[in-house]
């Protein structure tokens, strides 16, 4: 299956202005070590961050998690 997605799209500004949608894909079924990286969200002291899990299926995210090192 080739359409399951994360959608991630960030604020810079405490959530007054949002970034375009990205989608970046999950990987295929089974592959449960599969991590999702996203970079290059610019420079900014207080980010937000908007996921969603874009697929056909029932999809629930249980955990996510930022490494705030590259980020910039």
């Amino acid at each position: 299956m080739t359409d399951r997605y994360v959608m991630i799209r960030v604020s810079t500004d405490k959530g007054h202005n949002w970034s375009s949608w990205r989608y970046i894909h999950l990987g295929e079924v089974g592959d449960f070590k599969q991590n999702i990286v996203a970079t290059r969200f610019g420079s900014s002291n207080d980010f937000r961050f908007h996921i969603r899990v874009a697929s056909p299926i029932k999809a629930d995210l249980i955990a996510a998690s930022v490494d705030s090192d590259r980020l910039g």
